[in-house]
């Protein structure tokens, strides 16, 4: 990962502090990539993402591996 565990868990207190999901239970790894490729960030056959280095540092990657992706999808969708 680019951000610290604490971090991680700072945002994701703040997150559930404000009533926001933290999860996506509701649906399934594929329904999440088959929505993700309407995004205004999929150029190109890629899917574009807003990364974290650290809380009001984000950068953007277009590198993120399939199975990464999916790994992580699948903890959010748990």
């Amino acid at each position: 990962g680019h951000i610290p565990e604490s971090d991680v868990a700072r945002v994701r207190t703040i997150v559930e502090a404000a009533a926001l999901p933290t999860h996506a239970r509701a649906l399934s790894v594929d329904e999440v990539c088959a929505a993700m490729s309407h995004d205004k960030k999929f150029q190109h056959n890629r899917r574009r993402f807003i990364l974290l280095r650290e809380p009001g540092q984000a950068f953007v990657a277009d590198d993120v591996e399939e199975d990464m992706l999916r790994e992580c999808l699948a903890e959010f969708c748990a």
